[in-house]
């Protein structure tokens, strides 16, 4: 388990490199510089933030199962399927 979701979070980092490097080519391109201060204070506060969600997700792996999550997933999975064909 644990080292599934390390897997899945590292998969991630290319997807989220991509965002930031589109983001910061629309910045440039504006020339904004008070929109470039405050994006790069929010990606500094959503790094922090997320470093301490993974953290606490790895942790919590360690000592609880996937099927609360599971069933979670599938129940709000059916919920969205039904919204969309109804």
């Amino acid at each position: 388990r644990h080292d599934a979701a390390k897997l899945a979070m590292l998969m991630s980092i290319p997807t989220i490199f991509a965002s930031g490097a589109l983001l910061l080519v629309e910045v440039i391109a504006q020339a904004n510089t008070a929109l470039a201060l405050d994006g790069a204070i929010a990606a500094a506060f959503a790094f922090v933030a997320a470093l301490l969600a993974l953290s606490l997700m790895m942790r919590l792996l360690r000592s609880v199962s996937f099927t609360p999550y599971v069933i979670y997933r599938v129940i709000l999975g059916i919920i969205l399927l039904t919204i969309a064909y109804t």
